[in-house]
């Protein structure tokens, strides 16, 4: 379904209209056919369907109290649509941002809504190795603003050429992980079982890290990182 903005006719429209996709980028508006599906994605699509339909479920039997508490801290927070227009999400909306979080990172269903979100952290020294000869594929780096509130979740594209821009659909999970600050965490072998193959010297690998909130469930923006093998 496309989001359309009028305004001396129509101003701003994102997302799909039949076969055809409109975007919004850096470089300004961006129409696109809509790719053939087929069916590579079926089961990671189904997982996410999965994992929504539960999250729905769930907010469903919660006590109708409850939900009031999702829904005052709700008031409290911004968010912004695809045309980048600020609103005020529903209580459910934030129950589900914060379950799909959770259940992301394996802490669990946070059932209570916490009375105020935490500070988001923020990052610093990132540095991101992957060696064949060793091999290794280390992040290195600090969080601050709570880094003991907060795991690390990373994703990585499989090895493109050089010349290949990032493809947002294709990142693969790696892992979640409470080593932060300055203490290396090593996802070779994660890596390698994620895509199948070991990548190759001089190829690109993107790799995207946020923090999730033990107690709160919400997720910090993506922080992305282009990473050239040796």
């Amino acid at each position: 379904m496309a989001l359309v903005q009028f305004g001396g006719g129509v101003a701003q429209i994102v997302g799909r209209i039949g076969g055809t996709v409109f975007q919004r980028g850096r470089a300004g508006s961006q129409i696109k056919n809509l790719p053939i599906n087929t069916g590579r994605k079926q089961r990671p699509v189904n997982v996410q369907r999965s994992r929504i339909t539960t999250a729905a479920t769930q907010w469903r039997n919660l006590d109708p109290t409850v939900q009031q508490e999702w829904a005052a801290l709700a008031a409290t927070l911004t968010r912004y649509n695809r045309l980048g227009v600020a609103y005020t999400p529903s209580g459910y909306q934030i129950w589900m941002e914060s379950f799909l979080n959770s259940d992301y990172a394996k802490f669990g269903s946070i059932l209570t809504a916490p009375v105020a979100y935490l500070t988001v952290p923020s990052y610093g020294a990132v540095t991101i190795t992957i060696d064949m000869l060793v091999p290794e594929f280390t992040i290195t780096g600090t969080i601050t603003n709570g880094s003991d509130l907060f795991q690390w979740a990373i994703q990585a594209t499989r090895p493109q050429g050089m010349g290949v821009q990032v493809n947002r659909q294709s990142f693969v999970t790696l892992s979640t992980t409470d080593q932060a600050d300055t203490d290396p965490v090593d996802q070779w072998s994660r890596y390698v079982k994620a895509i199948g193959f070991s990548p190759q010297p001089g190829q690109v690998v993107f790799v995207r890290i946020c923090a999730i909130a033990i107690t709160t469930g919400q997720r910090s923006p993506w922080q992305l990182y282009r990473v050239v093998t040796t």
